[in-house]
């Protein structure tokens, strides 16, 4: 086993959906009872990001009100989920931050702290109770169950609790991204095919090349460092499938290596969740639907004057680049360092659409977000919010370039550069 060292900070088609929400019964009956149940085993379910996942375990009439209890998470945040609590004409919320180490049983990619209990004061007599779940990013508020208590007369009710404080998330670097210091790690060598569904890989050095063959597959807590004497393009992950879900959690892709022929993660279905990636030409290259960056620190990317890929031009390297695709998300993460663009959207190879960079710092490039639309016309349903972006463009303030058929229809709005002044889009 060996030590992982503690890191030094580093400076730095169309409009259509196609998220959904899919829980094998059998395991969320594990979830149903108190939080003492033992779950069932994560490969029992599947969970595509299209909302957040739940249930109401107990609905219960106690003096001057109601109580319910659960487990609610969205994929699409690390943040608690908001839980509303109808009561006739009453409303009330709170956070689902309470522990429930069997909902990562389940969903290990959920943490166990993602139970809730919350009291709504109500008036005594027979009433209706509901819960919805509030979504984050991808999909749509979830409205989970509906039950009727009676309230006893002649009950007090209880204050209600205070608002949970607001927080900010903090910036992605590299010290709360990759592998968390003390982690012990196991050496593979050789190259890594996942064919397992439902497989967690978790606590590896892997000195050789990632290929995911399977679908709901975790990699965690792990390096992929691809091994030298590249003479062609290999990428340290690769998900080629659509039908094939990845997440990779608390993870490194950093190339034992340096290479023009080498990238960080390509393909489709894969999320990334506090994952560095540095020292390759395209960090993240998307080639498909349902792709969520979030809380992930991509940075130093390689740039070579003399690219053999490019006829011996410089490289175009990118943090993001968009091939194809829709359902993307690019949330709280921090893109910098590239020489062509913090995020290239290429269409090369088909209709992007349903983009969404939000809360997020980027810098670098020619431009930073650059937006191309080729033969496939005007990207669909693109947002870019509440974005901070820094002046090192190669073309002045140039933050984020679009056609002009493809401005016209995003919503652009919240963002500026780092002296505080306001972002505009510039006419590509």
């Amino acid at each position: 086993m060996l030590p992982r060292a503690r890191k030094a900070p580093t400076t730095g088609l169309r409009a259509r959906k196609t998220a959904r929400w899919a829980v094998v019964t059998a395991a969320l009956a594990a979830l149903v009872a108190a939080p003492a149940v033992t779950a069932a085993p994560a490969e029992a379910l599947t969970y595509t990001t299209g909302g957040p996942a739940g249930n109401l375990d107990v609905a219960a009439a106690v003096p001057g009100g109601v109580q319910v209890k659960g487990w609610a998470w969205d994929p699409d945040t690390t943040a608690a989920v908001t839980v509303k609590v109808t009561v006739g004409a009453v409303n009330g919320q709170g956070p689902a931050n309470r522990s429930r180490p069997d909902v990562a049983t389940v969903f290990p990619a959920a943490g166990t702290n993602r139970g809730y209990d919350i009291t709504v004061p109500t008036a005594a007599g027979s009433q209706k109770i509901c819960v919805t779940y509030v979504n984050v990013g991808n999909g749509s508020n979830k409205v989970f169950s509906c039950r009727t208590v009676t309230v006893a007369t002649g009950s007090t009710a209880p204050a209600p609790a205070p608002a949970p404080a607001p927080t900010t998330p903090p910036v992605p670097n590299a010290t709360n991204t990759g592998v968390p210091a003390g982690t012990p790690l196991t050496v593979h060598n050789g190259d890594l095919t996942i064919t397992t569904p439902g497989a967690v890989i978790s606590n590896l050095d892997i000195r050789g090349f990632v290929r995911v063959k399977a679908n709901n597959v975790t990699i965690k807590n792990s390096i992929i460092r691809g091994r030298p004497g590249l003479t062609s393009y290999m990428s340290l992950i690769q998900n080629g499938d659509q039908a094939n879900k990845l997440t990779v959690i608390d993870s490194e892709l950093i190339p034992s290596e340096k290479s023009p022929y080498i990238d960080g993660i390509v393909g489709k279905n894969f999320s990334l969740i506090r994952v560095e990636i540095r020292d390759v030409v395209d960090q993240v290259k998307i080639t498909g639907n349902d792709v969520l960056v979030q809380d992930s620190f991509l940075h130093s990317n390689l740039h070579y004057l003399q690219d053999p890929n490019y006829g011996n031009t410089p490289t175009h390297d990118d943090n993001v680049q968009i091939q194809r695709g829709t359902n993307i998300t690019i949330k709280n993460s921090v893109l910098q360092n590239s020489h062509n663009a913090a995020m290239m959207i290429t269409q090369d190879s088909g209709d992007v659409g349903t983009v969404t960079v939000t809360g997020s710092r980027l810098s670098g490039g020619a431009c930073t977000i650059n937006v191309a639309e080729k033969s496939y016309g005007p990207i669909q349903g693109m947002r870019v919010t509440n974005n901070v972006f820094g002046l090192d463009t190669r073309h002045a303030r140039c933050a984020v370039l679009m056609p002009l058929t493809t401005s016209s229809i995003s919503t652009v709005t919240g963002n500026t550069f780092t002296d505080g002044s306001t972002v505009t889009v510039s006419k590509g």
